[in-house]
């Protein structure tokens, strides 16, 4: 067409022969004389077949395919640059590393655990390295333990035996995987116990732990990989009111004045504390709740390493009711269950100087004088009985007794049989008026001396004669 040039397309780095030949309507002519030319180096052609074949948690290893002689486009195939850089992330650094031509894998090391990666592979000759890299490949490394534990912020006492903790959590970029649970451990000498947290929540309450009581705690976050631990730190928990005093027992002694009870209780342990004392509260109002045994009762202080404890000066024959309670530091704990003790009664002298003055051969007079200690008795029982060979005057035949209220020193007894040898005795009570007579002269020393006279034979109407005896 008139020109004098042509563009031939040929491979890079390759010997090219060159012919020209001219051509008419009428054919073509002959070839010209053959020229050799070589074409220039050029970079590699694309690398193929890039392939991560595995992963750690900082490393990924590439495996590619090699260029043939023709692909590599110049006279020395110089080697392969891997680039791995953070999936989504621009503003981060390649990680960039470079093998020798013959080298068809490497690992790459120093990534940041749990990040998804691209990779791709470029092939470097004597012409040039690779323009356009081949197909990327995404892989995500594996998860590490974080890189950071969390950070414990406060530990704040709710109870005695209670704490709240709050720790900061991990940074997200530091996690260095997905976050599972929180795992918070705590300790006490050989006890220790672990409870896992959500992920989501950031705090936890301790509860039931050991009154006064150094702990050790914790916090990790935990991920697939395992987890990392915050520094330990240290609490302790309080002291507390004690539990109830159980196993409370009554004992009663007695003299001529006054009734003793010994209280004694089980020992409460340190559990809640140390004990600083005890308390033992009585009344006479057994129907008392347990407040107003506190509040209106009387109070017995006790040393805290003792069991029992006396209380005195109780009355005689009267009910009282008692309960006993601990104490820390804290202040005082619940009152023990109530303890009821009846029965309670003092030792009552027997009456002195019985003496009998018979009015008939069936009714006589019988004086005596009170006991000199031991206060007055509640009534006295003026008894005589036909003497027999028994040794117990309860055990005597034909009776007659009577009951005197206090404050009187004589009675008169009737329905007597004249001329019967009777033994006569009184007896103070240490008992209602109405209570049984015989139970109560059963008693050691509750008879006064006894005292034995006959009631005379009436030899006609209004025969009265005087019998003064006194017993011995």
């Amino acid at each position: 067409d008139g020109g004098n040039s042509a563009r031939v397309t040929a491979q890079a780095y390759t010997n090219v022969s060159v012919t020209v030949q001219a051509s008419t309507v009428v054919g073509t002519g002959p070839p010209s004389q053959t020229v050799t030319l070589s074409t220039p180096e050029a970079a590699p052609g694309v690398v193929m077949h890039t392939t991560i074949t595995a992963a750690t948690a900082t490393s990924l290893t590439v495996t590619w395919s090699n260029l043939s002689t023709i692909e590599w486009h110049a006279r020395e195939a110089r080697g392969f640059a891997i680039s791995c850089i953070q999936s989504g992330n621009p503003q981060a650094a390649a990680t960039v590393l470079a093998t020798n031509a013959t080298s068809l894998a490497v690992t790459v090391d120093g990534l940041k655990p749990y990040t998804t990666y691209n990779v791709h592979v470029t092939a470097e000759s004597s012409g040039g390295i690779q323009l356009e890299h081949g197909a990327v490949q995404t892989r995500r490394t594996l998860e590490a333990t974080p890189a950071a534990p969390p950070a414990i912020q406060s530990i704040t006492p709710k109870t005695a035996n209670s704490v709240h903790i709050v720790w900061s959590p991990v940074p997200a970029d530091q996690l260095n995987g997905k976050l599972v649970r929180y795992t918070v451990r705590y300790a006490a000498g050989s006890i220790s116990i672990t409870k896992n947290v959500p992920s989501t929540t950031t705090e936890l309450t301790l509860s039931n732990l050991k009154f006064v009581t150094l702990y050790s705690v914790s916090v990790a976050a935990v991920n697939g990989a395992g987890g990392a631990a915050s520094i330990t730190k240290t609490f302790s928990t309080q002291t507390a009111v004690p539990a109830k005093v159980d196993n409370v027992n009554v004992a009663l002694a007695s003299n001529v004045t006054h009734v003793t009870a010994t209280v004694s209780w089980t020992l409460l342990s340190a559990e809640f504390g140390a004990i600083v004392g005890y308390e033992i509260f009585h009344s006479q109002d057994t129907s008392a709740s347990a407040a107003t045994l506190i509040s209106t009762g009387n109070r017995t202080a006790v040393r805290p390493d003792a069991d029992s404890a006396q209380v005195a000066g109780l009355g005689g024959k009267v009910a009282y009711v008692f309960a006993v309670r601990g104490s820390t530091s804290a202040g005082p704990g619940m009152l023990s269950k109530l303890h009821v003790q009846t029965g309670l009664s003092r030792v009552i002298l027997p009456p002195s100087n019985v003496t009998v003055v018979f009015q008939s051969g069936t009714m006589a007079t019988v004086s005596w004088h009170a006991p000199g200690q031991g206060g007055e008795p509640y009534g006295y029982a003026v008894i005589a009985c036909i003497q027999s060979n028994a040794t117990n005057l309860l055990t005597y035949s034909q009776c007659v007794n009577k009951t005197i209220a206090t404050g009187n020193t004589s009675a008169m007894l009737s329905n007597l049989v004249p001329g019967g040898t009777y033994k006569f005795a009184v007896a103070s009570l240490n008992v209602t008026l109405s209570s049984n007579l015989r139970s109560e002269l059963d008693k050691p020393g509750a008879l006064s001396a006894t005292v034995t006279a006959m009631s005379p034979i009436a030899s006609q109407p209004g025969f009265s004669t005087t019998i003064l005896l006194v017993g011995v």
